[in-house]
C-alpha cells in the first residue's frame, strides 16, 4: 500500500518535492530494469513474490497514482481519493501476487473502482454505456481464464506460479485452455479487434480514470501474458503465435493510422495506446530475452507518458471547453507552459531518442525481424506513424489562430504538471533507456 499512501500524501504537500521522490524511485528502478529473465523470482510471503518485472510495474503504479491525484481538480481528488487508493492497492497486489486464484480475483476486482469512476464522474450521459461495455468485454473474456486456472489447480493441487514451473503441461485440451486464457489478457491490453471498450472508456472517464487506465490497467494484459508464459513455459505455440503476430502488427498499424483522423483528443490518445500495446505484444510473442525486456521498457515508457498526455488534454479542455482537435488551437499564445508539457509528452510518446521508448522500439523492431521480415517492416511503419500523429496533434493544438471559445482565466496548473513531467522524463531517459541499451 506504499504506492497508494504516496498518492494520498501527494495532495497534502507541495508538488516541488516531486523531483526528490522521483529521483529516489529512479535509483531504485535503475537496478531493476536491466533485463528480465525471471531468474530472480523471490517469495516475500505466502501470497506475494517479486522479481524485476513486478518491481518495475509496482513503481509504475506509484507514479501513475501521483499523476492521477495531481491532474484531478480539488473536488474530484477529494471525492475519488478512496477509489484511487483502492485501485492502487489492487494494482500492486496484481503485480506481486504469487497465486493464480488471487491474481484472477484482483484482475477482475480492478474493474469495480474503474467502473465507478467512469459512471460516477464521467462527463457525458454515454458514460453508463462505456462502463457497461468495459465490464462486458473484460468479464466475459475472463471466464475462460477462470476455467483454465481451475483446471490447472485440479491437476496439480497448487496455484503457486513458482511451483507450476515444474509442471509439464501437454495435450490438446490444455493447449485449447491456454488459447482461451489468453483472451482475458488480449482484451485487457487490448489487441486491435478486442479494443472496442477502450476508446469509449477513455472518452467518458474523468481524468484520474484515464490516467489509471492508460498508466496501469493496460499493463495488466502484458504482465499477465508474460507471467503466465514464464510460469507455464508456453513459448512454443507456433500456430497461435503466428496468428497473434499478424493481428498485432496489422491492428497496431491500423490503430496508428486511425490516430491521424481522430477529431477527439482523448480518442486519439486512446488509439495511440492500442498501437503502442500492439508493439508490446509483438515483443512478448517473440519469447526472447530482448523482446521481453524491450516490451517491459515500452510498457513503462507508455505508462509514464500517456498519463501526462491525458492530464494535458484535461487542462486543455478547461481552456477550450472542448476536446475537439479543430477547436483546440493557438494554445501556445495562451498557455506556453502547457504547450511545453504537450510537446515533451508527445516527444516521449513518439519515442524520440534518447527516451526509453526509442531504445525499447529498437529492441522490439529487432525482435519483430527475428520472427518475420514483413512483421519487422510493419513495426517500423508503426513507429513512423507514431511520429506522424504526434506531430499532427502538437501542431493542431499549439499553432493556428486562437479559438474564440478559449478562456484565459482558467485555472493554470501547468507549472506543477511540467515539474511532475520533467521528473518522470528523467526516469524515462535514464532508468529506462540506458538500462535497455546495456542489456546483455
Amino acid at each position: 500500500m506504499l504506492a497508494v499512501l504516496m498518492g494520498y500524501l501527494f495532495i497534502q504537500i507541495d508538488f516541488l518535492i516531486l523531483p526528490l521522490v522521483f529521483c529516489l524511485l529512479m535509483v531504485i528502478s535503475g537496478s531493476l530494469t536491466a533485463g528480465w529473465s525471471g531468474q530472480s523470482y523471490s517469495l516475500l510471503s505466502g501470497w506475494a513474490a517479486v522479481d524485476q518485472l513486478s518491481s518495475v510495474l509496482t513503481l509504475l503504479v506509484a507514479m501513475s497514482m501521483l499523476v492521477a491525484f495531481y491532474s484531478s481538480s480539488e473536488e474530484e481528488a477529494t471525492n475519488m481519493s478512496m477509489l484511487i487508493m483502492i485501485m492502487g492497492g489492487i494494482s500492486v497486489m496484481i503485480f506481486l501476487c504469487s497465486g493464480l486464484f488471487l491474481f484472477f480475483f484482483m484482475f477482475e476486482a480492478s474493474l469495480v473502482p474503474m467502473f465507478v469512476m467512469i459512471v460516477g464522474w464521467g462527463y457525458q450521459p454515454e458514460r453508463a454505456q462505456a462502463g457497461i461495455s468495459m465490464l462486458l468485454y473484460t468479464s466475459v473474456g475472463s471466464l475462460p481464464l477462470f476455467l483454465f486456472i481451475s483446471d490447472v489447480v485440479k491437476d496439480t493441487g497448487t496455484d503457486k506460479m513458482i511451483l507450476l514451473k515444474l509442471w509439464s503441461s501437454q495435450g490438446v485440451m490444455m493447449w485449447f485452455l491456454w488459447v482461451c486464457a489468453l483472451m482475458a489478457f488480449l482484451i485487457k491490453m487490448p489487441m486491435f479487434g478486442l479494443h472496442g471498450w477502450l476508446p469509449k472508456a477513455h472518452v467518458e472517464a474523468p481524468v484520474a480514470g484515464s490516467v489509471i487506465l492508460a498508466g496501469v490497467m493496460l499493463k495488466f494484459g502484458g504482465y499477465g501474458m508474460m507471467r503466465f508464459m514464464w510460469a507455464f513455459k508456453w513459448c512454443c505455440l507456433s500456430p497461435l503465435s503466428d496468428f497473434l503476430l499478424v493481428m498485432a502488427v496489422w491492428g497496431g498499424f491500423v490503430s496508428a493510422c486511425l490516430c491521424t483522423v481522430q477529431a477527439d483528443v482523448k480518442s486519439l490518445i486512446a488509439y495511440s495506446s492500442i498501437s503502442h500495446m500492439s508493439i508490446v505484444l509483438v515483443g512478448v510473442l517473440s519469447c526472447t530475452s530482448l523482446g521481453w525486456s524491450a516490451a517491459l521498457a515500452l510498457m513503462v515508457s507508455h505508462g509514464l507518458s500517456s498519463p501526462i498526455l491525458f492530464s494535458a488534454a484535461n487542462y486543455s479542455y478547461n481552456v477550450y471547453q472542448s476536446r475537439s482537435v479543430v477547436l483546440s488551437k493557438g494554445l501556445l499564445k495562451l498557455q506556453p507552459l502547457l504547450t511545453l508539457v504537450w510537446f515533451l509528452g508527445l516527444v516521449v510518446s513518439a519515442a524520440v531518442p534518447p527516451s526509453s521508448g526509442f531504445f525499447a522500439e529498437l529492441g522490439l523492431i529487432s525482435a519483430a525481424f527475428m520472427q518475420s521480415t514483413v512483421a519487422g517492416v510493419v513495426v517500423v511503419m508503426m513507429c513512423f506513424m507514431a511520429f506522424v500523429y504526434s506531430f499532427y496533434l502538437y501542431t493542431s493544438i499549439s499553432h493556428g489562430g486562437l479559438s474564440s471559445v478559449a478562456k484565459s482565466s482558467s485555472e493554470d496548473k501547468s507549472f506543477g504538471l511540467l515539474i511532475l513531467f520533467l521528473a518522470m522524463l528523467f526516469i524515462i531517459l535514464i532508468a529506462g533507456g540506458m538500462d535497455l541499451f546495456f542489456l546483455g
